[in-house]
């Protein structure tokens, strides 16, 4: 192996373990960034719009009772009939809204809960705009007053003063009766509407709820991410140390190894060469002493049989 190559090894590991550093990073941030979406965006985004349908349901149910307070005075039936529309409009194009799932932040049994609640909107509507078309033609009777009624026809064929008999058997019904047999009216429209109530309330809760355990997980993943970023940059500093310690060892040793070898040559030791194996760009040189050795072994040789009688 030559030196450039194991540097190119190194600087190769190092590029690696910083592109597995950016991919991790980037996985990450990326599922971080799938969970801040999932909790803000839709989460958080759809019990805003719950909670939007809930407070147009509950200001419609005020506007019914302030109409049922003025349903003897015309003008204040007048005045809370155009309030209640106007907030009926107004929730049911939320409504409408939710069940298109436009930005599609709901799910599919988000969305079922909406046509549920939606069949519970319309026939709340339709049982109290039919109470106000009775109160306007003064059809809201209460049921004694009812009953009086035909108790007193009964009479009247009997009593031997039919027209006071009657009279004293049907007294005119008072405000507060009427406006308790308005209410006793819409009892079963709003026993349907609060269905809607408390089923958008438990799903605004448990929108809140998943946003908060998103939020949990988001910061897991944080975590996860801090954790992730410290190990890999600890191993790419590992890594790059090493790399640091060994690439000069690896080329000051054989250096040194030759200064050693050309030291022993020149005071005569010959008796060992430069053993193992050598970076390529150090083979010219192996070769050049390994022949400097062979030839100062020869020389030395010719100088002791010269020597010998």
């Amino acid at each position: 192996m030559s030196i450039s190559t194991k540097i190119k090894l190194a600087l190769g590991a190092l590029l690696a373990m910083m592109i597995l550093h950016a991919s991790v990073s980037i996985y990450l941030d990326h599922s971080v960034q799938a969970q801040v979406e999932t909790a803000i965006k839709k989460n958080f985004a759809a019990a805003e719009a719950i909670a939007e349908v809930t407070v147009l349901g509950h200001q419609l149910r005020r506007f019914e009772k302030e109409y049922f307070i003025c349903v003897n005075e015309a003008s204040g039936r007048e005045k809370y009939r155009r309030e209640w529309s106007t907030a009926q409009s107004r929730l049911q194009r939320a409504l409408d809204a939710m069940r298109a799932n436009a930005d599609g932040i709901y799910l599919q049994t988000d969305l079922e809960s909406f046509t549920r609640w939606n069949t519970a909107f319309q026939y709340y509507t339709s049982e109290f705009r039919a109470i106000m078309q009775r109160a306007e033609a003064g059809q809201i009777v209460p049921a004694a007053t009812n009953d009086a009624s035909v108790e007193a026809s009964k009479n009247v064929g009997t009593s031997a003063n039919p027209r006071t008999t009657a009279s004293s058997a049907a007294p005119a019904p008072n405000a507060s009766d009427i406006i308790r047999a308005a209410s006793q009216a819409i009892g079963p429209g709003k026993d349907r509407f609060r269905e809607f109530l408390d089923g958008a309330e438990t799903l605004r809760r448990d929108k809140l709820q998943q946003s908060t355990v998103a939020a949990a997980e988001v910061k897991t993943l944080f975590r996860r991410s801090n954790y992730a970023s410290m190990i890999l940059l600890a191993l790419g500093m590992l890594l790059a140390l090493y790399q640091m310690l060994s690439i000069p060892r690896a080329i000051r040793q054989p250096i040194e190894e030759f200064v050693g070898l050309a030291v022993r040559i020149s005071k005569g030791d010959v008796s060992q060469g430069k053993q193992g194996p050598q970076f390529e760009e150090f083979q010219p040189l192996a070769a050049a002493l390994e022949r400097l050795r062979v030839a100062q072994i020869g020389l030395l040789e010719r100088v002791r049989n010269r020597g010998k009688p």
